[in-house]
């Protein structure tokens, strides 16, 4: 079987991720513009955390597990699951399950929306469900063309913050579990 070529599996993430966020909503993190958080705080999270954009039959979550400040910006703090890695997921409009590695940005300002992001990577899980990504062993990044190894190269390891997310309950599920580290 033919394993996924890195611009594969970009444009699948930025296909589900475009039917999911509202047009103009990702932000691109260089990981090199975060700065320490002042407070080295870790989150063991105890639930599953989904947000559901039945519109758009898409869903984003982030799965339990440990998660830790990141680093921070203007927008606020990345919390970073460690354990399980790949802890961020979707579910692309056409019901394909897409693990990543990523987390939680928290903003500074308390009335603001939390957002998703994921980490761009080449190595992905993949599944019909979420049960089978998690159980999905990344494949090694196959040989790739000159272009897919420089957009690789580019943007290896940016984070991507995914749309505000609209729903008030989970963003007050968020701020509970990630507001005090």
């Amino acid at each position: 079987m033919r394993k996924p070529s890195f611009l594969a599996v970009l444009l699948f993430a930025l296909t589900a991720g475009a039917q999911a966020a509202p047009p103009g909503e990702f932000a691109g993190v260089n990981p090199k513009d975060l700065q320490p958080s002042p407070e080295a705080g870790a989150v063991d999270l105890a639930e599953r955390l989904v947000w559901t954009r039945s519109a758009r039959n898409t869903e984003l979550g982030v799965l339990p597990g440990k998660y830790t400040a990141h680093g921070q910006d203007a927008q606020g703090r990345y919390f970073l699951a460690t354990s399980p890695a790949f802890a961020f997921y979707m579910r692309s409009v056409r019901g394909q399950y897409l693990l990543a590695r990523g987390g939680v940005l928290l903003p500074h300002a308390p009335t603001a929306r939390a957002r998703f992001f994921f980490v761009q990577d080449d190595r992905v899980k993949t599944g019909k469900t979420l049960e089978e990504a998690m159980a999905h062993t990344p494949d090694e990044p196959a040989a790739v063309p000159l272009l897919d190894a420089l957009l690789n190269w580019a943007s290896q390891g940016h984070l991507v913050a995914l749309a505000e997310i609209d729903d008030d309950a989970l963003n007050e599920r968020l701020r509970a579990a990630f507001a005090a580290r």
